[in-house]
């Protein structure tokens, strides 16, 4: 009798576990693209699912002798061994609790109850849902600041839940999702339109927020994709095909780059031997020479007369000559700048020329009146090129996505160079950074004096190529051990992740991690085999 009482309690507390996991797992999906707090409080009550369940000790022992498990957790126990040789302790254990879903969420979802395939896919489909929702709250941010004619400073600041690239990343595992059900689930023509719709919209939603960054990765993903099914049914004329359509592409972007590098070039002709002396009101005007310094075919540094601007400008902004705009960049310099693309000479006459529109420009950040004459998505190629040229030309990287990165990776690649082996340890990353840009004197102003933006190179500083082999060790042997390289949506995810990590410290982040923890142990470990009439691709 005892025995029957003590079997139905623990079924009993078994149901009400399963029932509270299945709540984490839906509100995890729900936070990720909506909200910090409900990300937080999700891994909570799932952790609170774990702890009703039981059976603690046999749970321990199954996740402790699985050696995929046991592989997840390696890049964790490698942040606890570089506190040993580590200096700024305060950051290394902040580091250590950002990253404790690396091992909290492999553990719950490991030894939890595995969802059944149509409860699997019923999660996902939430998550696109919450990725629906996300997208169109942040187009009707964007529609109603169009609407009220108010400049936006960054597109991307429209996202205002997460991050624009993590909810990049987030979209782009929505849309490979969608295709799942187009090309496995659905059964009849309006679920497939729907989902149909749904990768439509999600594509124009990443063209809205401007994010490169998301149709690169999506692009690649794609065609990763498409080259492993092809191998898996040994169509290799067409993965050759393939090659040489990328390899065309590549040829045409370059050429493109060019094109466009030499427009930035090509210069209004000077005469550069009888250049004015002074404004119409006297003043000495500065003519810097330097080659490559263009704005719309005119030298931004011809005709400038300092005094005179913050004079006239200090009359019609309440925002100072000498501080920085909405963008964080310099007003001298984004003022002189777009007073050159309208081809006026930077002094007291070209300010009188300008509108209160145009100031309201200035204000915002907006350094050319090209920024007007193209679509979003064209502006934002256009600006990467103009980084590009303007960083190999020496020009300041402050505040430009693309060019700020080149200083960090320069940065970091000289500092692992130093600590080759085994890093600087858990909490010094920062540390060492700042003292690499003080010392080097780099392009970049002190606000800018950021991390690694490069998750490999990130390790690298830490951890040295000790840590970065283990770290793709600990995450390559699951990809093959499991063979989850021929799993959907394992494969599509793992693509994403990666790429992200060439231009994201994507794991230094509590959104970051929770985002690479959930999907990598989400995917691996919580559901059973699907159908035999639904096998993954």
């Amino acid at each position: 009798m005892a025995t029957e009482t003590f079997t139905t309690f623990t079924d009993k507390r078994k149901k009400i576990a399963d029932v509270i996991y299945s709540a984490g797992l839906f509100l995890l999906v729900t936070g990720l693209p909506l909200s910090m707090f409900l990300m937080s409080v999700s891994q909570f009550v799932l952790i609170g699912s774990w702890l009703i369940d039981g059976d603690y000790k046999n749970k321990l022992r199954r996740f402790f002798t699985n050696k995929v498990c046991l592989s997840l957790c390696a890049f964790y126990v490698i942040h606890l061994v570089g506190l040993f040789y580590t200096t700024d302790f305060d950051y290394a254990m902040r580091d250590l609790r950002i990253k404790l879903p690396l091992v909290i969420l492999p553990l719950i979802i490991f030894t939890s109850t595995p969802l059944s395939f149509q409860k699997f896919i019923m999660v996902m489909k939430v998550f696109v849902l919450a990725c629906l929702i996300s997208s169109l709250i942040s187009t009707g941010v964007w529609l109603q600041l169009i609407h009220v004619h108010k400049p936006i400073n960054d597109i991307r600041d429209i996202s205002i839940f997460i991050s624009h690239i993590r909810l990049s990343l987030l979209i782009c595992i929505a849309m490979f999702a969608c295709g799942y059900f187009v090309l496995i689930l659905d059964k009849n023509i309006l679920t497939k339109a729907i989902h149909i719709a749904l990768i439509a919209w999600f594509i124009i939603f990443l063209i809205i927020l401007q994010s490169l960054t998301g149709l690169i990765v999506g692009s690649i993903a794609l065609i990763a994709l498409a080259i492993q099914y092809l191998m898996n049914q040994r169509k290799y004329a067409l993965v050759l095909m393939i090659g040489l359509f990328l390899s065309g592409g590549f040829y045409l972007l370059y050429n493109y780059t060019n094109k466009q590098i030499k427009s930035l070039r090509t210069e209004e002709l000077v005469d550069l031997t009888n250049l004015p002396k002074t404004t119409s009101r006297g003043n000495l005007y500065q003519h810097e020479l330097k080659a490559g310094d263009l704005e719309n075919g005119h030298r931004i540094y011809l005709f400038v007369c300092e005094s005179e601007l913050r004079e006239e400008w200090n009359k019609r902004s309440k925002i100072s000559f000498d501080s920085l705009d909405k963008r964080k960049q310099y007003v001298m310099y984004t003022l002189i700048r777009y007073m050159t693309s309208k081809g006026l000479r930077k002094d007291a006459d070209g300010m009188m020329q300008l509108t209160a529109q145009d100031i309201t420009y200035v204000e915002n950040g907006i350094g050319s009146i090209n920024e007007f004459t193209q679509t979003g998505i064209e502006e934002r190629i256009e600006s990467t090129i103009w980084e590009l040229n303007n960083y190999i030309e020496g020009g300041d990287p402050g505040g430009h996505t693309l060019s700020m990165r080149f200083e960090f990776w320069k940065a970091s690649v000289s500092i692992i160079k130093q600590n080759l082996l085994f890093g600087v340890g858990t909490g010094d990353n920062q540390l060492v950074l700042n003292n690499y840009y003080e010392t080097h004197h780099t392009r970049l102003s002190k606000q800018w004096w950021l991390r690694s933006h490069n998750q490999f190179l990130a390790i690298g500083i830490s951890f040295g190529l000790v840590g970065v082999t283990l770290f793709l060790l600990s995450h390559l042997y699951p990809v093959t051990k499991l063979k989850m390289y021929s799993d959907y949506f394992y494969f599509t995810f793992f693509v994403i992740a990666m790429l992200s990590f060439l231009t994201e410290d994507t794991l230094e982040t509590q959104a970051g991690v929770t985002f690479f923890a959930f999907f990598n142990s989400f995917f691996l470990f919580s559901r059973t085999p699907p159908p035999k009439n639904n096998k993954d691709l």
